[in-house]
């Protein structure tokens, strides 16, 4: 018999801790964990099937399906028939791009202007972090050639009387205020160069990869024309896809970056005999404000 007044106690409850309470291994992870470690099972694989996962943590498929909706909303994956796969990256503009990471952007730049010798010539493709470069180049009083598809790094360079700028031609790009397409990739087969420092919008486990295609072919014809390549990507691109993988990391020489990898893109970066070069930031800005203080006076 109930008494007069009682009032049942209500418990909210994760559904997903409900399910299958009582036959719960001790090992059973929590929804936060679980989610945690599907992403990290996707930064390995790109493809994952819901019943491996499901198998995989010890839950129902049930469970993975809320998951994988959850996670999916949130765009964190692109849900497939079946599972998951990471979601392709889409670049911002180059304006937003500008304004992030941009003390890793800046060492990474001082680190590249610090391999540039006199008299060098150099391909530079368009983007945020070889926008670094080209600046820390030209607070230096270094005579070097630099062959560019980029408006801004053009007009960075050309502050600097010491450095001749050759522009390519082809169809403009407003949003990223660069130039591509055949006659541009035609214009960069008649020259030859040092060295090619181009951007990505990920580094993968099957090589640099970039979002826009049409930048990505400009880059593909930079580093075939060079005798060196460098690629310039701070740590948030590390086993981020893209459309286009411009370059196998056979044909890459040099990945200049502000973190070192690790696991598989390592081991991956490694056996290919891909140099990782680390930025440091501690002198890169003093060093860039001094120069162009110098380059101006």
């Amino acid at each position: 018999m109930v008494e007069p007044g009682f009032k049942p106690t209500i418990v909210e409850t994760d559904p997903d801790e409900v399910l299958g309470r009582h036959e719960r291994p001790a090992h059973r992870l929590g929804k936060t964990a679980r989610q945690a470690r599907i992403m990290a099972e996707l930064s390995a694989s790109p493809l994952l099937r819901a019943s491996e996962l499901a198998s995989h943590l010890g839950v129902s498929g049930e469970t993975i399906r809320r998951d994988l909706v959850e996670l999916g909303e949130r765009g964190l994956i692109n849900r497939t028939y079946g599972g998951a796969a990471r979601p392709f990256a889409l670049e911002p503009a180059l304006g937003e791009r500008e304004r992030m990471l941009v003390a890793e952007r800046r060492a990474i730049g001082a680190a590249v202007a610090d391999m540039i010798g006199a008299d060098e010539v150099l391909m530079m493709g368009a983007g945020s972090t070889t926008l670094q470069v080209a600046r820390h180049l030209a607070a230096r009083q270094t005579h070097i050639t630099v062959i560019t598809h980029a408006f801004n790094i053009a007009t960075t360079l050309a502050t600097n009387p010491a450095i001749r700028v050759l522009v390519c031609p082809g169809r403009f790009n407003g949003r990223d205020a660069y130039v591509y397409g055949a006659q541009t990739v035609a214009h960069l087969a008649g020259f030859e160069a040092n060295r090619a420092i181009v951007g990505a919008t990920g580094i993968g486990l099957h090589g640099a990869n970039e979002a826009d295609d049409e930048a990505a072919a400009v880059f593909r014809a930079m580093i075939a024309r060079s005798a060196e390549s460098i690629i310039v990507a701070d740590h948030s691109k590390f086993n981020q896809p893209a459309l286009s993988v411009y370059a196998p990391w056979d044909e890459i020489d040099k990945v200049v970056t502000d973190q070192r990898p690790a696991g598989t893109l390592a081991r991956t970066l490694e056996r290919a005999s891909v140099e990782v070069v680390l930025a440091s930031g501690d002198e890169a800005a003093g060093e860039l404000a001094a120069g162009t203080r110098g380059a101006q006076s």
